[in-house]
């Protein structure tokens, strides 16, 4: 669902904003022959419009929506001697309904500002971003540090309030702040841990902290084991493991993960109500991986899910090739089980024209051991084709069509314009000339 966008004060993120507009056209506009790197920008505005028809069994009355997206990124690089970058990303959505619905909107938006400083390698963001540091990951609207003293050492921290889920133009109300540190010991063996606080109106709500090993045994595998603890509820929060072992380039890549964690809402929510009843989720999933030097192999997937006395498994095999892939899944659990074959090939022409289309044909069931009037069939089928106009300009269209059980008809059409420019050591996109140069 879309949130509507509130009257809530964004002055220090329009500051921002405004100065990543006037710095950057005063700093390209500059001569950059002392510079490290030559100053660069980009600019892409991506335009969507999705068309969507319904028809339900029985019914004459169609429903037809036609939501419509405006997506936006810029960069600008290489300033300050090649000490400042600058990024932004916004996007517009609308979503128009013929039958008489109420029409909802929503704006989304991502920048900051990247300052490189000499001393032990700095590194400044300010602004709304994405942190990962071990198992933290958060969208918050802040600032993010991180310095190497010494050359195996690296220190990081953070801090800022929470973005809501939407990441519209106004702030959340929980403030996160925390730190992380690693050491290398040798190429092949690090170790870190990290720490933060989450609070809101002066009150903690989390405090999680945990410890990451990575490592490589042997020269062919590698292997991360992490884990964290919250130490206000005194609670497991999860622990990962991850494979991936390639004994040689002619050999099959294989890569295995496993996950488990606790389901937990945050202390003081209306969801804390039910925390009796959560119970561990643990996650298993591997792939097995291989093509030749032409590109043509296959690939073996797995993947299961228990949670509590439940569980779910899913195998899949697909043949690889440069311009067609086919393959099956079959998956079964208690939740239902499914059959579903797919297929999907590609090619180019011209060097402007892409070119893609698929089917896939899924038998299903809600429940488990269904009898036959239990099961239903979908089928989907899309065309898609992408033709670039010009340098920095390509119109995208796609066709779907799917065949299922509660809709008599269902249509999807697609359409797109992507538009790009930039320069930098050469002039890309709009302006370019009819290419790079």
């Amino acid at each position: 669902m879309i949130k509507r966008p509130t009257d809530r004060p964004c002055l220090p993120l329009c500051v921002v904003l405004l100065l990543a507009l006037t710095g950057a056209g005063e700093a390209i506009g500059a001569d950059g022959a002392d510079a490290q790197a030559p100053p660069s920008w980009s600019a892409q505005l991506r335009s969507t419009a999705y068309f969507l028809e319904q028809a339900e069994p029985g019914e004459s009355e169609v429903q037809a929506r036609l939501p419509f997206y405006e997506h936006f990124n810029a960069h600008a690089g290489g300033l300050l001697d090649d000490r400042l970058d600058l990024r932004f990303s916004g996007r517009y959505a609308s979503d128009a309904q013929f039958d008489g619905g109420v029409a909802e909107e929503g704006k989304w938006f991502v920048g900051y500002a990247r300052l490189r400083l000499d001393p032990w390698q700095m590194q400044l963001r300010a602004g709304r971003q994405f942190i990962q540091e071990g198992t933290v990951f958060a969208t918050i609207d802040g600032g993010w540090v991180s310095l190497r003293p010494v050359p195996r050492l690296g220190l990081s921290a953070w801090g800022g309030v929470t973005s809501p889920s939407a990441r519209q133009f106004e702030f959340g109300d929980d403030f996160r702040a925390g730190g992380r540190a690693s050491y290398m010991f040798s190429r092949g063996l690090r170790l870190s841990a990290w720490g933060e606080n989450r609070s809101r109106d002066g009150r903690t709500l989390a405090i999680p902290v945990g410890g990451e090993l990575l490592a490589r045994p042997i020269p062919t595998l590698r292997t991360l084991v992490r884990g964290a603890w919250d130490l206000q509820s005194e609670e497991f929060e999860r622990a990962d493991l991850m494979l991936n072992w390639r004994h040689r380039r002619s050999w099959p890549t294989v890569q295995a993960h496993y996950l488990i964690r606790t389901q937990a809402y945050e202390s003081g929510s209306w969801w804390e109500q039910f925390s009796e009843d959560l119970h561990d989720v643990q996650l298993l999933r591997g792939s097995v991986r291989w093509t030749n030097a032409k590109g043509i192999g296959g690939e073996l997937r797995g993947f299961s899910s228990f949670v509590d006395e439940r569980k779910e498994t899913q195998i899949g095999a697909a043949f690889l090739a440069p311009h067609l892939r086919a393959g099956l899944a079959l998956l079964d659990g208690d939740a239902g089980e499914q059959l579903r074959f797919y297929g999907d090939v590609n090619w180019t022409f011209a060097e402007r024209l892409d070119t893609a289309a698929g089917v896939s044909f899924t038998n299903y069931a809600l429940v488990p051991d269904p009898t036959s009037d239990q099961e239903r069939d979908l089928t989907s089928m899309f065309a898609r084709a992408g033709y670039r106009i010009a340098p920095g300009a390509e119109l995208m269209t796609e066709l779907q069509y799917l065949d299922n059980p509660f809709y008599k008809s269902d249509v999807r059409v697609l359409v797109g314009l992507d538009l790009m420019a930039g320069r930098g050591a050469s002039r890309l996109g709009f302006g370019s000339g009819g290419g790079e140069r």
